[in-house]
């Protein structure tokens, strides 16, 4: 005996009854999913399916991403920030420097400031890899008259 499937909602389709013309076809015996809870989704855990909650996976994805944010600001913005603040302090008399430092450091509160805004974005959180990272600044680099003036 052949059971049929419909293709959208994955419930079993009885011939007479509903139309069959476009639906899954599964030989008897075959093993059938039965529809996953709308509060729940299916996940593999060593090539086993669960069933998990929407809502605890999703505090683990953002609790994820935030301590992913904020070890880019720890290990990338407050080193660059420190720098660029000790290269300004040490050029007070020499204004085309402070200029071109100041430059640097405002892209790097500008990308922390995006960064620290990512979670009151539309869509958060993503799935891993679709987060919309914004683009690290360069490093910090000495200004040079010749190069930088």
């Amino acid at each position: 005996m052949t059971r049929y499937i419909d293709r959208e909602t994955h419930c079993e389709l009885i011939p007479g009854i509903h139309e069959v013309t476009d639906a899954l076809k599964f030989p008897d015996g075959h093993f059938l999913f039965r529809p996953i809870p709308e509060d729940k989704w299916l996940i593999w855990e060593n090539e086993t399916p669960v069933l998990q909650s929407i809502s605890a996976t999703i505090a683990e994805l953002k609790e994820t991403l935030r301590f992913e944010r904020d070890t880019k600001i720890s290990e990338a913005y407050s080193p660059a920030i420190q720098q660029l603040t000790r290269w300004i302090d040490n050029n007070r008399d020499a204004p085309d420097a402070r200029a071109y430092y100041t430059r640097q450091r405002n892209a790097w509160h500008a990308w922390a400031d995006a960064l620290c805004t990512l979670p009151d974005q539309p869509g958060f959180p993503w799935p891993e890899g679709e987060v919309p990272w914004p683009e690290q600044p360069p490093r910090p680099t000495p200004y040079d008259a010749t190069n930088n003036g």
